[in-house]
Order: structure tokens, then C-alpha cells, then sequence
């Protein structure tokens, strides 16, 4: 484990080297971002997305929506901590916006190893205050009355949910057979921390890299997860 450690380590040094020395200014890196924002979106990795990012964001002071693509690349490196330093930022610049207080509300959750904390609650309490019909934070608040015994409650929040659902929505078949499960049990399944959001990078992450680092003044719709 700790020869592990020490070859993370050894690999961080050499990729800070790479990209620009320590005793030296940030030309080297700023370069290489410049170079990646001039790149195809496709080829390029998700740490070098949200690097992307984070300049249009910086450009942007009082748009929210480069942090909010910004934390969903930050999620997909793996970075969930940085993903919600991103959302923080994001609904400081649109507190109204209930899909950003719902998406940080479920960083939380991912954090926690699937535990719905006071920080998620509050979040996503918010999200509904903004939006009532909220997928994202409806699902996870019905889940939190399960895990706390409520078990009738939460179903009940559930089916409700899964009632406002499309007849053609995917989310229906992965919703029912949640309640079919936890009906059996009683209680919430042996848990499963949910995994973070990690959408197709050279799909989805790229489109939005190009509508963004060109500075549209209209910047592409923020793809929208599923209810879980």
C-alpha cells in the first residue's frame, strides 16, 4: 500500500514537472490549457476538460453554467471533492437554480458512500424550493425517509415520483423495481454507494467543451441525469 502511495506521489511530481516547473511561472501550463481549448473536445481526457473549464468559467464570472460542466468533468477524473467546490461556486452565481442545488446534493451523497447526509438534505431541500418537481432531489429525500425507518413514507414519496415519470422514461423500470426491493426487504438493500457521474466524456463532455470554450452567447442545455 504505501509503495502504491509513493508511486502516486512520484507520478504527481512528474506530471507538475511536465506541465510547468515549480520555481518557474505558469506560462508552460497556460500554454498547454490554450492548447487543449484549441483541441478536439473528443481527445482529450476529463482532468484536461475541466482544466478547459475552469478558464471559461473564470471569463464567465456571472455565468453558473461552466462550473456546473465543470464539476461534471471534475467528477468524471474522479475528482468529487473538486466537482463540489465547482457546484458550491455554481449556485453562489444561481441560487435559484434547483438542478445545481440537486446536482450538489448529490455530490454529497457520493461522497458519503451513499449516506444522505444534513449537507445533502439541505441541498437538496433547496432544489425543491426552486423546483417542486425536482427528480434528482424527490428521489434522494424519499431514500433518506426509508434509511431512517420511514419506510412507508419514502415509498409513498417514490411512487409518487414514479407516477410523474413518462410512460417511455428508462427511469421508471429502475425506480419500480427499487420499491419492489425495498418492500421485500422492509427496508433499504445491502447499500450501494451510487457511482459518481461519469457521462461519456467523448460525447456528451466534449459537446459541451465546444459550445463553451467558442464563448457562445447562448451555451448548450445542461444534459440532465435520471432520477437515481
Amino acid at each position: 500500500m504505501v509503495a502504491v502511495a509513493g508511486a502516486g506521489c512520484v507520478a504527481g511530481v512528474g506530471l507538475y514537472v511536465w506541465l510547468g516547473h515549480p520555481e518557474f511561472s505558469d506560462q508552460p501550463y497556460d500554454k498547454r490549457v490554450a492548447e487543449w481549448k484549441a483541441a478536439n473536445p473528443a481527445t482529450l481526457q476529463p482532468a484536461q476538460i475541466a482544466a478547459v473549464l475552469e478558464g471559461v468559467a473564470a471569463e464567465r464570472p456571472n455565468d453558473a453554467e461552466p462550473l456546473v460542466y465543470l464539476a461534471k468533468a471534475r467528477a468524471a477524473a474522479g475528482d468529487m471533492a473538486g466537482a463540489e467546490q465547482a457546484l458550491r461556486r455554481a449556485v453562489g452565481r444561481a441560487p435559484g437554480r434547483a438542478d445545481i442545488w440537486s446536482l450538489l446534493g448529490e455530490t454529497f451523497v457520493i461522497q458519503a458512500e451513499g449516506d444522505i447526509g444534513a449537507d445533502a438534505k439541505l441541498a437538496f431541500n433547496r432544489a425543491l424550493k426552486a423546483d417542486p418537481a425536482d427528480l434528482r432531489a424527490r428521489y434522494y429525500l424519499g431514500r433518506a425517509r426509508i434509511a431512517e425507518g420511514d419506510v412507508a413514507g419514502g415509498v409513498g414519496d417514490w411512487r409518487a415520483l414514479l407516477s410523474s415519470l413518462a410512460a417511455d422514461d428508462p427511469a421508471r423500470t429502475a425506480l419500480g423495481r427499487e420499491i419492489a426491493e425495498v418492500e421485500a426487504a422492509g427496508g433499504l438493500p445491502a447499500a450501494q454507494p451510487p457511482a459518481a457521474e461519469n457521462p461519456e466524456v467523448q460525447g456528451m463532455i466534449a459537446g459541451m467543451v465546444e459550445g463553451l470554450a467558442r464563448a457562445s452567447p447562448n451555451p448548450p442545455t445542461i444534459p440532465t441525469a435520471g432520477c437515481a
